[in-house]
C-alpha cells in the first residue's frame, strides 16, 4: 500500500461542490492540436482541469502545466496505462474532472482518488511553490504511472518509486 499525504481541506471540498470548473480551453490551446483531431481510444479522454485550489498559478503557468500534463497523458495513453480504466476514478462525482491542487509540503506530484473530498473527486497535488515550479512531463507521467499501475514491491524498496509521504 502506498503512503500518501492527504491535504484535502473542508474548504476545498465545499468549493468543489459550489463553483464551476475553469474552462479546459487553456489545455486545448497549449497542446497545439485540436481536440477533434486527437484520437482518444478507450479510456484516453483527457480530463477537464480545475485550478481553483492552485490559485497561485498565473494563466501562463496554467497553460504550461496543461501542456505538460497533456504530453504526459498522451504518452501514458500510448503505453496502455488507461487500458483498464480512465485516469479519473469512476467513483468520482464528476468523472471528467481532475482537481489541480497546490501541496507546498509535498515532495512530489501525485494523483489519487480523494474519497474524503465532498464530493469524492480525483485530485492532482503538486508542490507549485513560489515562484511557481511547474512539474515536468516526466514528473507528471510518473504521477500517472503511480496512480494507474503503481510500483512493484522491489521498485518501492530499491528506489522508493511511487512512495509519497
Amino acid at each position: 500500500m502506498m503512503a500518501r499525504r492527504w491535504t484535502v481541506t473542508a474548504a476545498f471540498a465545499v468549493a468543489a461542490c459550489t463553483a464551476a470548473p475553469e474552462s479546459n480551453a487553456v489545455a486545448g490551446e497549449a497542446s497545439g492540436k485540436s481536440e477533434a483531431a486527437r484520437p482518444t481510444p478507450g479510456n484516453c479522454d483527457f480530463p477537464k482541469l480545475d485550478f481553483r485550489a492552485a490559485s497561485e498559478l498565473t494563466g501562463k503557468d496554467k497553460a504550461s502545466f496543461a501542456a505538460n500534463l497533456r504530453a504526459a497523458f498522451d504518452r501514458a495513453c500510448g503505453e496502455g496505462l488507461f487500458a483498464e480504466r480512465p485516469l479519473v476514478d469512476p467513483r468520482s462525482d464528476d468523472r471528467s474532472l481532475l482537481y489541480v491542487m497546490n501541496a507546498p509540503e509535498a515532495n512530489v506530484t501525485s494523483i489519487y482518488f480523494g474519497s474524503s473530498a465532498a464530493p469524492p473527486a480525483m485530485l492532482l497535488e503538486s508542490p507549485f511553490r513560489s515562484p511557481a515550479q511547474i512539474p515536468t512531463v516526466e514528473d507528471l507521467h510518473e504521477a500517472i504511472y503511480c496512480e494507474m499501475r503503481g510500483a512493484s514491491p522491489e521498485e518501492e524498496e530499491r528506489d522508493g518509486r511511487c512512495l509519497v509521504d
